[in-house]
């Protein structure tokens, strides 16, 4: 064994002092010490490590579970959202499909089977011409075609399905990876049949309501020019006639009189027919020009003018709470309230003075005003038809009039944007209500 280079210097005497054994005893134990912590330190790096590798391989195992608890849970979130997507998709009526690049079906909803019986995981994978048919494939396939160059697209198709032919509304989308890349087009067909007659039928009905409205005009146009060119010959009927039959009476014999006495009534009643006539092509045709009016001073009026036949007829006319103002039409607010007025007062038993009162009460953005009766009332089945023109519910004999009157009534109300309605009682009189707005109308 070499000796230590410490130690050498010890060894060139043949005999060892004291000094010298102490030193080397001094020496081994020194590198006794040394070599034991040596020996612990390794020890213990090995014993450290063991704890070490070991407490890496569970970190790892634990790493590795929770890693495969966590791939676990996300199938089944993802599973959970695909059912959730799909039946969403199922439950909607519009038709949901993915179109790949060879024009076959990847993805459709059940839509697809309610219209062709084919059950989906039978259609994945098939040919879009074999189950839509190759007619149909050649139209809508430049639109598929366009989704596949990145552009959108919709159209109207008729579409054969079991239940036989129906409109859709189709659109078609690009459908992109996660890359961006283009990998098929999405088409989405919704059943627009219902919407398609609905709109056929409201064309037709708009087609029936204007040829209504055009021969309504033009009846209205005819009705005015009519009267405006019977009217002249009329009044010559009705004077020459009065004339002859004041005249010449003591020269005709009975017979002749009463000829002329029914060219003369049938005159009169003719001439009152024009110009109410003329008062309700007025009230439809009427530009409305909107003043303030005093109402009460409106009906007083009105009164004054008809005060000879109110006092025949003994009429009681009451004028109950009224506006201070309103904005209307006096022509054609003197219209409504002359004729429903003169109406109250006609349409009583003969044993029966007629009594007439007028109200109104203000409600949020109108006037509501009313014109109540006690004669004979109006029965329920007629109330639905007596603001019609030419409607009317009595003989002459009865009642004269030639039935225009609630019409006129009902264009001059509905021209302010209001409303008229009634409420009778038979022979227990009625009352006529009718709205008009505070603020003037936008005109028409």
């Amino acid at each position: 064994m070499a000796i230590p280079a410490e130690l050498r210097h010890l060894f060139s005497d043949e005999k060892f002092s004291e000094a010298q054994i102490s030193e080397i005893e001094k020496y081994f134990s020194k590198q006794k010490k040394t070599e034991g912590k040596l020996n612990f330190a390794v020890e213990r790096l090995g014993r450290d490590k063991k704890i070490t590798e070991s407490f890496l391989s569970e970190t790892i195992n634990d790493l590795k579970e929770a890693n495969k608890q966590l791939k676990t849970f996300r199938q089944q979130e993802l599973v959970e959202k695909e059912n959730q997507l799909k039946q969403i998709t199922d439950a909607m009526p519009s038709s949901i499909a993915l179109v790949d690049l060879d024009y076959r079906y990847q993805l459709n909803n059940n839509q697809y089977k309610n219209w062709f019986g084919i059950d989906l995981h039978e259609l994945k994978g098939l040919k879009v011409s074999d189950v839509i048919g190759k007619e149909m494939f050649e139209t809508i396939k430049p639109n598929i075609d366009a989704a596949f160059m990145g552009h959108e697209f919709s159209r109207m198709l008729k579409l054969n399905t079991l239940n036989g032919f129906i409109d859709i509304s189709v659109i078609y989308m690009p459908a992109y990876d996660a890359s961006k890349n283009i990998i098929g087009a999405y088409v989405f067909a919704h059943d627009v049949t219902e919407i398609k007659e609905k709109e056929r039928i409201l064309a037709d009905k708009t087609k029936e309501l204007e040829k209504y409205i055009q021969t309504n005009l033009q009846l209205e146009n005819f009705a005015h020019l009519a009267s405006h060119d019977l009217k002249a010959p009329l009044t010559n009927v009705l004077t020459f006639s009065k004339l002859l039959l004041d005249q010449s009476q003591e020269k005709l014999n009975a017979k002749e009189v009463k000829s002329l006495e029914f060219i003369y009534q049938g005159s009169v009643r003719m001439q009152q027919f024009i110009e109410d006539l003329l008062t309700y092509s007025l009230a439809k045709n009427r530009k409305i020009k909107y003043v303030d009016i005093v109402p009460e001073v409106l009906i007083r009026n009105i009164l004054n003018d008809n005060i000879a036949y109110l006092r025949k007829n003994q009429a009681k006319v009451n004028i109950g709470s009224m506006p201070k103002s309103i904005s209307g039409d006096s022509t054609l607010l003197r219209q409504i309230f002359q004729n429903l007025i003169m109406n109250a007062v006609k349409f009583v038993p003969e044993d029966v003075s007629p009594e007439v009162t007028i109200n109104c009460i203000t409600e949020g953005k109108q006037h509501l005003f009313s014109v109540a009766d006690n004669g004979i009332g109006i029965r329920e089945e007629d109330q639905s038809i007596i603001f019609g023109i030419f409607k009317r519910l009595h003989l002459k004999s009865e009642f004269p009039g030639t039935g225009i009157g609630l019409s006129t009534c009902k264009s001059a109300v509905e021209k302010h944007g209001g409303k008229i309605w009634l409420e009778s009682v038979v022979n227990n009189g009625t009352t006529f209500y009718f709205t008009l707005p505070i603020e003037p109308r936008i005109e028409i």
